[in-house]
């Protein structure tokens, strides 16, 4: 039993020093146990709302619009397993400029991939020019062909621009990968693969689908239909962003 006049201190907020990380991780786990704050949701805001200062508060804020855009359960064990990887004291130290070099997105989401390359950026006191190079060089490949397609006035040119068009183009492919396995008659299962032009078999047959105009039966480069300027914020069509 625990006595009711025992108080655990509310943890003071964490600035993203490595070395305080430990204590301050140990003094967030007591609050959260002795407070009885059990749900994933719930821990994660709590631990947000702890984080201030330039490597922390930026995690902290893209955290919170991918939860504000996600109606997903959050993986409480994955969740935290990230967390400690990107703030413990034997990661990310001085080796956090070599590691942003080789640092690709392979299969990780467009979201977390942006928010672990901040960070990184961040650690490693990366300029922006310098980081603009790593992202696009580091990026899924046809994301970047994507975005190299707009129109001319419309392609991207700093560190953050390129990051809301990286965000927006991803998270477009992901929303439209075939995500449920696809049943032919001939009993064969094919599932999605993440590429990004979808490529469905149907009874033998190919259906193509062009990432520039949406359309069916081609792909981009013989694309016919008039080319429109596509907003790198937001994915559509027919605007630029501001």
């Amino acid at each position: 039993m625990i006595d009711a006049k025992l108080k655990v201190p509310e943890p003071r907020y964490f600035d993203g020093n490595r070395k305080q990380f430990a204590d301050w991780w140990r003094a967030m786990a007591f609050y959260l146990k002795f407070n009885k704050i059990a749900a994933a949701d719930e821990k994660v805001i709590m631990i947000l709302a702890h984080l201030r200062g330039d490597t922390a508060g930026a995690f902290a804020q893209m955290e919170l619009e991918r939860l504000n855009q996600k109606d997903d359960t959050i993986d409480w064990k994955r969740w935290e397993t990230n967390f400690k990887k990107l703030f413990s004291n034997d990661t990310l130290q001085s080796n956090a400029k070599w590691i942003i070099k080789s640092f690709k997105q392979g299969k990780k989401h467009t979201t977390d991939f942006l928010i672990e390359f901040e960070t990184l950026k961040i650690r490693a006191q990366v300029n922006d020019a310098h980081a603009k190079f790593l992202l696009k060089r580091n990026t899924y490949h046809d994301t970047i062909k994507a975005i190299l397609g707009y129109p001319p006035d419309n392609i991207p040119t700093s560190y953050e621009e390129w990051k809301k068009a990286i965000l927006s183009v991803g998270q477009g492919y992901e929303s439209t990968e075939i995500c449920q396995d696809t049943h032919t008659g001939s009993g064969i299962t094919y599932g999605g693969n993440g590429q990004p032009m979808e490529i469905e078999r149907i009874e033998g047959r190919k259906t193509l689908k062009c990432y520039a105009c949406c359309k069916l039966g081609h792909i981009a480069k013989n694309c016919q239909n008039p080319k429109k300027p596509k907003c790198f914020t937001c994915g559509c069509f027919g605007h630029m962003a501001n």
